[in-house]
């Protein structure tokens, strides 16, 4: 999702942070002897991290997503309420450059009532069912356009373009971000239905 790499937390590090996160969980306490922690610098929340931490102490494994640093965590949820939360607190800082990761950021913690809408630059980033033929996945590596910014509006908003998968369809779309951080999808075009996809599942 992010254009730097993860770092493992070493012990101390994450015994440190899963102290701030646990009373923020409804789940079982997070254990530092069974928990593994990602981290990533945030380039459009100066000086806070994204974690990606999974407890291996449960079957099946558990994972939380947090946004921290070292006064602050917040946990990410399938609504958009804490990342615009985030956006007016810490501030949220776009950029050209940074606009795309942010644009990830949001619809892999972002589900709606139907459900999620999950970016799709490749074919190798659809979660089959079942792999489809050679010629199915040459057709549809030519309608995937990978997430890229397209301009900007006179009022300072980024227009992206994407390709997406709903529940089993493939569509193209216009995804709009105000300075603000707030997010709107225009312009949607189906190019596939029915296709044969684990639903709900993010493969970029």
């Amino acid at each position: 999702m992010f254009q730097n790499a993860y770092l493992k937390l070493d012990g101390d590090d994450t015994a440190e942070l899963l102290a701030r996160v646990n009373p923020l969980l409804d789940t079982a306490p997070f254990r530092v002897d069974t928990a593994t922690v990602l981290s990533v610098p945030v380039s459009f929340y100066p000086g806070y991290y994204y974690a990606d931490i999974t407890h291996h102490g449960t079957l099946p494994a558990l994972s939380v997503k947090v946004v921290y640093n070292q006064a602050r965590a917040v946990v990410m949820t399938s609504r958009n309420e804490p990342i615009y939360a985030l956006n007016t607190s810490v501030p949220l800082s776009l950029t050209d450059s940074n606009v795309a990761d942010y644009v990830r950021f949001f619809f892999m913690h972002v589900r709606g009532q139907q459900g999620r809408f999950l970016i799709i630059d490749m074919v190798d980033d659809i979660n089959w069912k079942e792999d489809p033929a050679a010629s199915a996945r040459k057709a549809l590596a030519k309608m995937i356009v990978p997430l890229s910014v397209t301009g900007k509006t006179p009022e300072g908003s980024w227009k992206l373009s994407a390709s997406m998968i709903f529940k089993d369809s493939l569509f193209q779309t216009q995804i709009t971000v105000t300075p603000s951080g707030d997010v709107s999808l225009s312009d949607e075009e189906l190019l596939v239905e029915s296709l044969p996809v684990l639903e709900d599942t993010l493969g970029s």
